[in-house]
């Protein structure tokens, strides 16, 4: 999985 999204939200799951 890919890193997280910015700080207060959360971000889309990234690529393998």
């Amino acid at each position: 999985a890919g890193p997280a999204g910015p700080q207060g939200e959360t971000g889309p799951p990234g690529p393998k």
